[in-house]
């Protein structure tokens, strides 16, 4: 499967601006996730890239729901 695609929710690797987009953050808060060790993330050159199944796994435990803390919900 290719890692480029038109359409971004079926790519397998997404940079952080892909994934501040789809959350509604910006990349500075995505960097920040990556500096706190939240999300790993693949290092090509200067870029980085980051799983498509890594983000959605950390999301997911990160969910909370009436204020409650919700892993993996």
């Amino acid at each position: 499967m290719p890692i480029l695609q038109q359409d971004e929710s079926q790519l397998r690797y997404w940079r952080a601006r892909d994934v501040a987009r789809i959350y509604g953050v910006t990349p500075r808060t995505v960097f920040s996730w990556v500096a706190s060790g939240l999300i790993p993330y693949h290092k090509v050159g200067r870029s980085l890239f980051f799983s498509r199944t890594d983000i959605e796994t950390m999301m997911k435990r990160q969910r909370f729901v009436g204020g409650i803390h919700c892993p993996g919900f």
